[in-house]
């Protein structure tokens, strides 16, 4: 065990343990009043109608058996599953999630590096820089990442676990303790929320040999065979992470990217991670990938990783905390440094989670060791670390910031790397969904330019013309999509919207159809075919069409509010009584749905609850001239004339 030079007692270390957990808590709530982004979280949360399922048989049945965003993370799936159940869609609840966890992260660090160095001071220090460092926020900002977070407390809990039976072994002559067992299973859980973490078992052997000393002569083979089953466990992790991503599309074509080109990206991604945790500016979402990087470039990394991990090994016996860190930090992104390449980033500030730990031990122990007895040294030690703490809180409160929503932080990510084609596109879509379209409009456009043929963008400029009301141009920037991706259940389903804006039922329900046929589950597409449906007077047709879409997503109130019409047009007064009702239950500011919820209560005779509901329909919206007309009539003593149904 190491003693502190820096304090000599450790009788504050509790509050000042408290005063980190607050640090890292208070920074990172900020976060609370973010919203979701488009980037994922509409896959894992908002669009993800199997997290209402909830934790029962059926939930956790799914979970366990979902590839869904090409990834097998049962773990990860129950954890927004528990969210949904406890905060629904309130965003604040999910980022808190996150955060407490990230919180804990922190702790646990700290009691892992004081467990297995003693040196409580210096193991504060790493806390306190991982629990502060922007290269954090995507981790713990991002909803999606919970994976991150949740995967890396199992890791820690697992070297705890692992740091404990490591001392009762050499206490006990070597023989197993629970601690192993524990820290197993921890490690199972973690690849069970992300499965980056299969290098534990090469994080294991460095712990062995710093600082746990384990390395003694003749001890080797009984090392590694200890490890045998982390090993076991993690060859078939990346085993099911191979054929899920494959399956899903996740990982990308080896022709795209060649084995040059991956190779220098891993080299330069380095110099590039190491870069950013001395100076983490520009940070952004998307780092676009570079097929070539400049042959200096790549010499340089490619020496600089060489030379210091021949340094590191040459001072393993004066400094062995050198060889362990930048192990640490080599070995842990090399699951995602892009030798097998997934998605089109070149990296990823969410993949340095737990490869900072690395670079931080480094860092501390190596800056302790140089100032070694000096108080003045350690005084001015003492003030750079005050003054790079500040600096990450200032830093990170910024970046927090740019995950308020889906516009701010792809405008962010445009202006750091000039824009990839996704994050115009991410854009665009933020930019719809605010109603600016035309502004959309430009995203999605330039979102094609940057990548010719994009089926996504082709799609987009569809939706924006569809909601401009330009069916024209919508149907010839579908009609190009489809051929891209003839199978696109929403391609279909928006070429339908755009042939019923021009009157086109019939071929419009056709359209539904075939959307209906590539994806059942879409609801949109029901409701789009039950309302042409309806129009054509086929109401019982209809009905089944809405009914279909209550059964994928219960909580529709537009499905609901369709179903009254329905029923309505059939003359079934309490059915569509009923479905009104619940519409309002569901969203009780629709002044249509008061409206006719009005004429079918009238035509039940119950004329006071009616006069009430055209009431309420005008309140909600004094432009309703149905509503006054219904209103008006309902009053006079011979009876309304009804206006009809909106």
């Amino acid at each position: 065990m190491e003693r502190d030079p820096v304090v000599r007692g450790t009788g504050r270390l509790p509050l000042v343990g408290l005063l980190l957990t607050l640090a890292v808590l208070a920074l990172f709530l900020s976060s609370l009043s973010n919203g979701f982004v488009n980037y994922d979280d509409d896959t894992y949360v908002t669009g993800n109608l199997h997290l209402r399922q909830g934790l029962g048989l059926g939930g956790i049945g799914w979970a366990f058996g979902s590839s869904m965003a090409s990834n097998w993370h049962p773990l990860t799936w129950l954890s927004h599953m528990l969210d949904y159940q406890v905060f629904g869609l309130r965003a604040w609840g999910h980022h808190l999630g996150n955060v407490l966890l990230h919180t804990l992260n922190a702790v646990l660090l700290f009691l892992l590096c004081r467990r297995l160095t003693g040196a409580a001071w210096k193991s504060l220090v790493v806390a306190l820089f991982f629990g502060l460092h922007p290269l954090h926020v995507q981790s713990v900002a991002w909803v999606s990442e919970r994976k991150d977070v949740l995967s890396a407390c199992f890791f820690l809990l697992s070297l705890l676990a692992y740091a404990r039976h490591a001392q009762e072994t050499s206490r006990r002559s070597g023989r197993l303790s629970l601690y192993y067992g524990g820290a197993l299973l921890l490690f199972a859980l973690g690849l069970m929320a992300k499965p980056m973490l299969v290098t534990l078992p090469f994080v294991l052997l460095l712990l062995d040999y710093w600082p746990l000393g384990r390395w003694q002569s003749g001890q080797i083979r009984k090392l590694l065979f200890e490890k045998l089953p982390f090993a076991l466990v993690s060859v078939a992790s990346c085993v099911v992470t191979f054929f899920v991503q494959r399956a899903g599309g996740g990982m990308a074509d080896l022709r795209q990217f060649s084995v040059a080109g991956r190779v220098e990206n891993a080299l330069v991604s380095y110099l590039r991670y190491l870069g950013k945790t001395f100076w983490p500016a520009d940070l952004a979402v998307l780092y676009p990938f570079v097929p070539r990087w400049p042959l200096w470039m790549v010499l340089g990394s490619g020496l600089f990783v060489v030379a210091v991990s021949a340094a590191a090994l040459a001072l393993r016996r004066q400094r062995p905390y050198l060889l362990v860190g930048w192990l640490w930090f080599v070995g842990m992104l090399v699951p995602v440094i892009g030798l097998v390449h997934v998605g089109q980033q070149s990296m990823a500030d969410r993949y340095m989670y737990l490869p900072l730990v690395g670079l931080l031990l480094v860092i501390v122990w190596g800056l302790v060791d140089l100032a070694g007895e000096s108080r003045q040294r350690l005084r001015v030690l003492s003030v750079a670390t005050v003054v790079a703490a500040i600096a990450c809180l200032d830093i990170t409160g910024r970046e927090i910031g740019y995950w308020r929503d889906s516009e701010s932080l792809f405008r962010r990510d445009i202006e750091v790397t000039g824009g990839t084609a996704t994050a115009h596109y991410k854009l665009g879509l933020a930019l719809n969904d605010r109603g600016q379209l035309d502004e959309a409009y430009q995203s999605f456009h330039k979102s094609l330019e940057l990548s010719p043929g994009d089926f996504p963008a082709l799609l987009a400029l569809g939706v924006v013309c569809n909601r401009r009301g330009e069916a024209d141009e919508a149907m010839r920037w579908l009609e190009v999509a489809l051929k891209q991706n003839p199978g696109s259940a929403d391609g279909h389903y928006q070429l339908g919207v755009a042939l019923d804006r021009q009157g086109q039922l019939d071929e419009a329900i056709d359209q539904y159809g075939q959307a209906l046929r590539s994806d059942p589950t879409l609801v949109d597409a029901h409701l789009g075919a039950g309302a042409a449906l309806g129009q054509k007077g086929r109401f019982d047709e209809a009905i089944r069409q809405f009914q279909a879409a209550l059964a994928i997503d219960p909580e529709n109130a537009g499905a609901h509010y369709n179903s009254g019409l329905a029923h309505t047009g059939a003359g079934q007064w309490e059915a569509a009584r009923a479905s009104f009702e619940k519409a309002l239950a569901l969203a009780p500011g629709n002044a249509d749905a008061h409206n006719n919820l009005g004429l079918v209560l009238l035509r039940t005779g119950q004329r006071a609850e009616a006069i009430n509901e055209f009431r309420e329909a005008l309140r909600l919206r004094p432009d309703h001239n149905r509503a006054r007309s219904n209103l008006a009539a309902t009053q006079q003593a011979e009876g309304p004339s009804p206006a009809g149904v909106q």
